[in-house]
């Protein structure tokens, strides 16, 4: 985990989001605590998409650089996110599987949830 620490510290958006990351019997889990700095500025109430999805993409890079064998920057080629249901202001939590774990080109699917893994609020499709 300490690992983790040191790639999520390397990384400025995930610093100031105050991402953090634990290790559960299914993998990574990483969470995005409900801040209001992360909410939209029309509703108070509601998770700024754009904190989401910069939360999905974050996660996807520390998955890769954690599975990498070396710290070396991923470049995004393709980001789409499908937002599911409206996201709350509470903790969001995120799990990446790697579709393709190739040399070249990765594959990330990332799924977030709130209260229930199998009630998923987004999915982001990233191409490295």
């Amino acid at each position: 985990m300490k690992r983790v620490q040191d790639i999520l510290s390397q990384i400025p958006y995930a610093m100031s989001m105050c991402i953090e990351c634990d290790d559960s019997d299914q993998g990574l889990v990483f969470t995005l605590p409900a801040l209001t700095q992360n909410l939209n500025a029309l509703t108070s109430s509601a998770l700024h998409q754009g904190a989401l999805s910069g939360f999905m993409q974050t996660s996807a890079i520390t998955e890769l650089m954690l599975r990498d064998s070396g710290y070396h920057q991923f470049k995004l080629i393709r980001l789409s996110v499908e937002y599911i249901k409206p996201a709350t202001h509470r903790a969001t939590y995120a799990q990446c599987q790697i579709i393709e774990p190739q040399d070249a080109a990765r594959y990330v699917c990332v799924t977030a949830w709130q209260n229930d893994v199998l009630c998923p609020i987004a999915k982001a499709y990233l191409y490295f």
